[in-house]
């Protein structure tokens, strides 16, 4: 099994790493022109999931019921379990 404070050390080390190589890559290597399109293409994806993932969710979601309904159904419950105020 993963340990995970183990795991957890290697991801917060390799946020920073990764960021130095990306900063390095693009200015101080010739690999610039490809890193800014990777970005912007990573950056258009991430947006475009996300607006479907939020389409999906809507989607797939219930409608909320109304207050009236609601409430009868804690009248219910209530009196199945014999609560009285």
């Amino acid at each position: 099994m993963l340990n995970r404070r183990a795991a957890g050390y290697a991801f917060a080390a390799l946020g920073p790493t990764l960021s130095a190589f990306y900063v390095y890559g693009l200015f101080f290597s010739n690999m610039s022109e490809f890193l800014i399109k990777v970005t912007t293409i990573s950056i258009i994806l991430l947006v475009s999931t996300l607006i479907s993932w939020l389409g999906y969710a809507l989607i797939r979601s219930p409608s909320p019921k109304e207050l009236k309904e609601i409430e009868r159904e804690i009248d219910e419950l209530r009196r199945r379990i014999g609560y009285s105020q």
